[in-house]
């Protein structure tokens, strides 16, 4: 072999362009996606004989009048994508529900009640055009001439449009929906917001109420069962009217009012949904999964892109280890070279101010915390404690809370369980100066060295309250979690001197939350899953919370992570250290790696550092998490780009391939990674899926990690053609994972510690290596691997045993290159300077972080692994 380097010229040929893409990113900013926008198109309409069609973009609707039924069709591909039925179950129609509200406790809510009338649309009675609207006056000779519904088709763009319906003169009506039919039982609907039952919605039924959580009930439960208590199997924090179809297209219902759907659950064949009110604005959406979702989450409303510290792994410092404190827990973290940069304090600002008499040590934590590396965040929720007197004063006497709906203006007060009972009211974000107010309570936390806080709960809003803008809480509830996180995003924009839209980058500041709905990833940027029981259950263990992180992403909220270790145990054991592991390996492939040692249950709560084991099993994987921060920061930047999550279902990549999609336990991590981790105890293989239509091969089986300084080497692993199982080996220190065959993934030294900024001199930042940088490289069957990184960096394996770089940081670059076998007398060459490159026998040679070293390579036979290493002097940029 002839190793020709630095073939710049051929590299620009084929991966410079999507490098410019990301450099373009970051110098331009939101304006530069904004071109990525739909732009309206104009419409034609025409009357055949019983139907008018009306076309704009590649969208055809059709409309019957008589009996009323619809069409939508891509004029494109000359296909039908959905219609209407004129069966009863699905017809366009409005109705009269008479029962009562009940919340026992407000977090959830429960009603006893009876539909009395639903009224049918038989046929279109009358219509007109108005510029590029189409509006159909419906009605059913059985009615009087003022009941009758006006739907209004508008709003065209190249891949979508909007249909309005509203009920003229309503009355008393208060239910208002309309079905569609899929005889195609192999059709999926995916997303919903964050669903824990399954990723895949069809046979289903589904109710969209931002409600807390609901657990299976411990031991009376057997574990592959789905029972959750009390809100039931489908109950979520983050429920959105909205769903990604395998047949082409999405739909979204434009509403805060409760939505209900039934997705083949009464009617095998056939779809519908109900929305609490009398009128709804449903936008279709035409294309394949990628496309919906970046249409349904438009560039102006995407999450930003997190800082970087919060991809780092995330800990309770003070319940690490037994006995110690934060502080000492983070020195016995340095003397363990387990990285981190991210504490997560409890200390609760709100809802009872108990920081008040610990301002001063907090801020001397914080600041001794700060010198080793770590970030700091602390908790905040929407409540004020009654007995919080001096904040819950201010607030009442200024009209600041959530009201009764009585006329009084009282603030509306119900008793909230955190570790005791409080009595508590809700801040009203719809007020602009309580908003104001209440950023001055934020800023306390910021003052004392906090960088951001858990922004708990969002889900209690009374249906019968009262806001400031008028709305009541039946229409509120949905949209409060929305205006509470807007709230906190304003403030950090503010401290920070930027705006909504001045950058793709959020402020050094995180909020992570598990309320939400529709508009809330546009001002969030990191959430997590919410209280999972610590179990293995598919009702709300581990399994649910796969299911959850993986149904939000393709509802648009890029991401997430999960409490690792669980939250509650009530009824059950503690956490095995089993339970532990698995969930930190699922952690290290989630969006945020968020261990929880708290919680609630019978007796104490184990932790993974309690055995020898659980710390190597640990620091295995925060390891990795650090190395791969700069392929998930790239993904991270994909997010705002493309409105792709970093956990995707395989819906997005691999739309086609029916027994991807009903996958619910294995995922994509970013474009490159599947991932497919054990869910089950006592486990130690694992039946992956690997999708059909690409090369793939196994990471995880043959990996090696060396434990003195946690580097992970990757390893050689035959070709393995998709659309098939496999069976791995995954003992309790495996994680399956799988790479597509021509994958570079860009790496982090193994020595960093942070990514934050420290003086303590223990401590190795990320700033201070950000001279070197790591490639691991899987050439595919042609032998071309390549990737383009966020920093603008671009990196090409070609066929011809050419590496390509173009890095404009002119780092020290550490190549592993998957190579099966070398051959007598290997000679590497840099090709622009026809320079020899120097072989030595060992790889661990080619490791140090001094940046003198001078360019080296070495091959590993035992891992079968090509390792190069070219100093700046080497390289052209």
């Amino acid at each position: 072999m002839r190793g020709h380097l630095l073939f710049v010229s051929l590299f620009a040929l084929f991966g410079l362009c999507l490098s410019n893409i990301y450099s373009q990113l970051r110098e331009t900013g939101p304006s530069f996606v904004e071109q990525y926008k739909q732009v309206p198109v104009n419409i034609q309409v025409q009357q055949q004989n019983n139907t008018i069609i009306i076309t704009g973009g590649d969208n055809t609707i059709k409309v019957d009048l008589s009996p009323y039924k619809i069409e939508i069709w891509d004029n494109k591909k000359g296909k039908l994508i959905i219609e209407q039925t004129t069966e009863n179950w699905g017809r366009l129609g409005y109705g009269r529900w008479i029962g009562e509200n009940i919340s026992p406790y407000q977090g959830y809510l429960e009603r006893i009640g009876i539909l009395v009338e639903w009224h049918h649309a038989e046929k279109v009675q009358g219509w007109y055009q108005e510029g590029n609207s189409v509006t159909f006056t419906l009605s059913d000779d059985a009615w009087i001439d003022s009941h009758t519904i006006n739907v209004t088709f508008d709003k065209f763009y190249q891949k979508s449009f909007s249909v309005h319906a509203k009920v003229n003169d309503p009355g008393e009506t208060n239910r208002i929906g309309m079905g569609f039919i899929s005889n195609d039982e192999t059709e999926g609907f995916f997303g919903f917001g964050e669903r824990f039952n399954e990723v895949n919605q069809r046979n289903q039924s589904l109710f969209c109420w931002v409600e807390d959580g609901s657990w299976d009930i411990g031991f009376l439960e057997n574990r592959t069962s789905k029972i959750r208590v009390p809100a039931g199997l489908t109950a979520t924090y983050v429920p959105m009217p909205w769903f990604i179809s395998n047949k082409g297209y999405g739909i979204y219902i434009n509403t805060t009012y409760i939505t209900n759907f039934d997705i083949c659950y009464e009617i095998p064949y056939g779809y519908w949904f109900e929305v609490e009110t009398n009128n709804f604005e449903m936008i279709f959406y035409l294309g394949n999964p990628q496309e919906v979702l970046s249409m349904f989450i438009e560039p102006s409303k995407r999450a930003k892109i997190p800082p970087p510290w919060s991809f780092s792994p995330w800990m309770m410092l003070a319940g690490e280890f037994k006995g110690m404190d934060a502080i000492q827990s983070a020195n016995k973290f340095i003397e363990l070279d387990i990285p981190a940069s991210h504490y997560t304090n409890s200390v609760h600002f709100l809802p009872t101010g108990d920081q008040r008499g610990r301002e001063t040590q907090l801020l001397q934590e914080n600041k001794a915390l700060q010198a080793m590396g770590w970030k700091i965040t602390a908790y905040f929720n929407q409540f004020v404690a009654t007995d919080y007197t001096e904040v819950y004063n201010q607030g009442a006497s200024n009209g600041f809370f959530v009201m009764v709906s009585d006329g009084s203006k009282k603030p509306y007060t119900f008793d909230y369980f955190g570790a005791r009972l409080f009595y508590v009211s809700e801040i009203d974000y719809s007020n602009p100066k309580a908003v104001a107010w209440y950023k001055t309570l934020l800023q306390q936390a910021v003052d004392i060295g906090f960088s951001g806080w858990m922004y708990d709960y969002g889900e209690y809003t009374p249906d019968d309250s009262l806001m400031y803008n008028g709305k009541i809480g039946i229409e509120s509830h949905n949209e409060y979690p929305v205006m509470y996180q807007k709230a906190c995003a304003e403030y950090f924009w503010g401290i920070s001197n930027q705006t909504e839209t001045s950058s793709i980058y959020a402020p050094d500041f995180i909020h992570h939350v598990r309320s939400g709905y529709v508009g809330s990833q546009q001002y969030t940027w990191q959430a997590w899953t919410g209280d999972p029981s610590s179990d293995w259950s598919y009702a709300s263990g581990l399994p649910a919370q796969i299911a959850g992180m993986l149904s939000i992403g393709v509802s648009g909220i890029p991401i997430t992570g999960s409490d690792i270790g669980g939250f509650e145990w009530i009824l059950l054991p503690p956490p095995s250290y089993e339970l532990w592991m698995r969930w930190a390996q699922v952690g290290a492939f989630s969006g945020n790696m968020h261990e929880e040692t708290g919680g609630k249950g019978d007796g104490p709560k184990t932790h993974i550092f309690d055995i020898p084991e659980g710390i190597v099993c640990w620091r295995k994987f925060a390891k990795l998490r650090f190395a791969l921060f700069p392929y998930i920061y790239t993904m991270a930047h994909d997010a705002y780009l493309k409105a792709l999550p970093l956990m995707r279902h395989h819906i997005l990549q691999f739309p086609n391939d029916l027994e991807a999609i009903h996958q619910p336990y294995q995922w994509c991590f970013g474009e490159r990674i599947l991932v497919a981790p054990v869910i089950d105890p006592g486990t130690t293989t694992k039946d992956v899926y690997l999708p059909a239509g690409e090369t793939w091969i196994d990471v995880a089986s043959v990996a090696a990690y060396d434990d003195t300084d946690g580097r992970w080497r990757i390893g050689y692993s035959s070709f393995v053609k998709g659309g098939r199982y496999i069976t791995v080996l995954a003992d309790i220190q495996t994680a399956p994972f799988f790479v597509r065959a021509g994958t570079i993934i860009p790496t982090l030294d193994p020595s960093i510690d942070t990514f934050n900024n420290a003086t303590d001199p223990r401590v190795v930042t990320w700033e201070q290596r950000k001279n070197i940088l790591h490639l691991w490289i899987w050439p595919n069957v042609t032998g071309d691997a390549s990737t383009d990184v966020y920093d603008g960096s671009s990196f090409f394996f070609s066929s011809s045993e050419n590496l390509s770089i173009i890095d404009p940081h002119n780092r020290t670059i550490i190549s592993q290159i998957l190579w099966p076998a070398l051959k007598s007398n290997t000679t590497i060459y840099n090709l622009t300077t026809q320079r020899k490159i120097s072989q030595t026998q060992a790889w661990k040679d080619l490791i140090d972080v001094n940046p003198t070293l001078p360019s080296l390579w070495a091959y590993d036979s035992d891992q079968r692994v090509l390792w190069i290493r070219l100093s700046p002097e080497d390289r052209i940029c």
